[in-house]
């Protein structure tokens, strides 16, 4: 950061210190990715008392700000600490996947507690039921190097063929090759490790299927009532990237169809 723009920036902090006491809550969300929280994000960022921060601990957004906050160097609660104190007596949110906590060496019960020593008093939680189409989605976004789609634009049907005994999905800081079953078992099992360290706090459940997928302006209006500030008109500006049936998509479809037959995920590939 450079002197012209670090006086702004040092006021912005300053004020927003000195504002924060009025601040109606703070809002830690959490999921597995691939499940609408671009959409949501950025429609909780139109409201103008809320500051919804995305992902702050993804590479990219560790790399911009320590890049202009050198003294912080890549050290994540302090990176929060300033972000919270910039957004004012705005709503502050912002959002974790499990894979982002790994890296500071402790577990996700203690991150949680972490956060609320920071003064996090709200938690969602938004859930994709289907985790095949989770994967699936993972897979298409790397084949088409596409991962968000524009409201106005027209999503490509992207054929794949998905690994089953060998599937990588190169996503965060997993990188290892397992069967196709045992990434929809972690995956389910990282849902109940989150639900669990959640419970007993102010938290709102949210799943794509019922609260994004056929209208996000309901996951929208739920998050604004949950944080207590007034709802306020927006637009959608995102769409689903994959809309089309795991049959059209996946062209070994009846190999996966084999694999997961009388398995509780079996449901997922009709869907």
């Amino acid at each position: 950061m450079n002197a012209r723009t670090i006086i702004p920036s040092m006021g912005k902090l300053l004020s927003g210190l000195f504002l924060s006491s009025r601040r109606p809550c703070n809002i830690a969300a959490f999921h597995l990715g691939r499940c609408g929280s671009r959409v949501l994000g950025d429609l909780l960022n139109q409201h103008s008392k809320i500051v919804w921060e995305g992902e702050l601990f993804s590479p990219g957004r560790l790399n911009d700000i320590s890049s202009r906050w050198r003294l912080l160097t890549r050290d994540r609660m302090k990176i929060l600490r300033l972000r919270m104190a910039m957004a004012g007596q705005s709503c502050y949110g912002f959002e974790t996947q499990p894979t982002l906590v790994q890296p500071m060496e402790m577990t996700i019960r203690e991150y949680v507690g972490r956060l609320e020593d920071l003064g996090f008093d709200h938690f969602v939680y938004l859930e994709r039921k289907n985790l095949l189409r989770r994967i699936v989605s993972i897979k298409v976004a790397h084949e088409c190097s596409r991962w968000h789609l524009q409201n106005v634009e027209a999503p490509p049907l992207v054929q794949i063929n998905l690994e089953i005994d060998d599937l990588s999905l190169d996503w965060g800081t997993d990188m290892a090759k397992r069967p196709l079953i045992a990434h929809l078992q972690g995956a389910r099992q990282s849902t109940c490790e989150l639900m669990e360290c959640l419970s007993g706090r102010e938290l709102l459940n949210l799943t794509y299927e019922e609260d994004i997928e056929p209208q996000p302006e309901l996951a929208y209006r739920r998050v604004c009532e949950f944080a207590g500030v007034e709802y306020q008109p927006v637009t959608v500006r995102f769409k689903k990237t994959n809309p089309f049936d795991l049959a059209d998509v996946l062209v070994n479809f009846s190999d996966v169809e084999q694999t997961l037959r009388g398995t509780p995920f079996e449901w997922m590939l009709y869907s």
